[in-house]
């Protein structure tokens, strides 16, 4: 079976599509894109001020990620993601991640180790609160590509563009932000010292509570839907 042929860029010659691709997965993310409703080409294209035909390449891509249905002549909406596919989905990324860290530590080098300490200085809590979604992507779709494993970044890409819809525009707190931040940390060094029984450890410790906010987020977005639905109309 092939793998999703996900856009996520990979360095600053990236096409319109893959620009499309990046902004229209921030937008799943930030909650700029709302459930529910559908959203045509051309109206996305005015939104990012593309043409159509690129956007039309980025929605093709999320679709292929699992992150978008189309519906014809009504257009693209956020796939609707339960429970039971949030852990599967957690179940794969667990595979995939560990097969990435134990190939990390038989591969890397000095220059790779000094890679992802420059993604990690850019961690601050204090400065990356917002956008904590995008600097831990950046942190393990950047292990993938260091050891080697180009399929299982591409995977890897492709379940968290469904991933992000479920955590979409859910904010995120300080102490969040600071945790995550302290188990890059971690895990980072104990892949600097060649442990991998200390680093895949780390690593599930890492997705599982990334489980538990997903699951928590999923909880807490069908408790909005069932209030507005059981409202009465004033």
């Amino acid at each position: 079976m092939p793998a999703p042929q996900s856009r996520e860029p990979r360095g600053p010659r990236e096409s319109l599509a893959d620009q499309a691709y990046t902004v229209l997965r921030r937008a799943v993310r930030n909650g700029v894109i709302q459930p529910d409703r559908f959203y045509s080409e051309s109206e996305l294209g005015e939104l990012l001020g593309v043409s159509r035909t690129p956007v039309r390449e980025a929605l093709k891509a999320l679709e292929r990620d699992g992150a978008v249905e189309a519906a014809p002549h009504r257009g693209y909406r956020l796939r609707t993601i339960d429970d039971a596919e949030i852990e599967e989905l957690v179940a794969v990324r667990q595979a995939l991640e560990r097969l990435v860290v134990v190939r990390l530590i038989e591969r890397i080098d000095d220059e790779g180790i000094a890679r992802l300490e420059a993604v990690l200085a850019a961690q601050s809590p204090d400065d990356v609160q917002h956008e904590i979604f995008a600097i831990d992507e950046s942190f393990h779709l950047g292990m993938a590509e260091l050891a080697g494993l180009p399929r299982t970044r591409t995977m890897l890409a492709a379940l968290r563009s469904a991933m992000a819809i479920v955590t979409a525009g859910a904010s995120v707190s300080y102490e969040q932000t600071e945790a995550v931040v302290r188990q890059h940390a971690a895990l980072l060094e104990a892949i600097r010292d060649r442990d991998t029984e200390r680093a895949t450890a780390l690593l599930e410790t890492h997705i599982e509570g990334a489980s538990r906010s997903l699951l928590q987020s999923s909880a807490s977005r069908r408790a909005t839907r069932e209030s507005l639905r059981l409202s009465p109309l004033t």
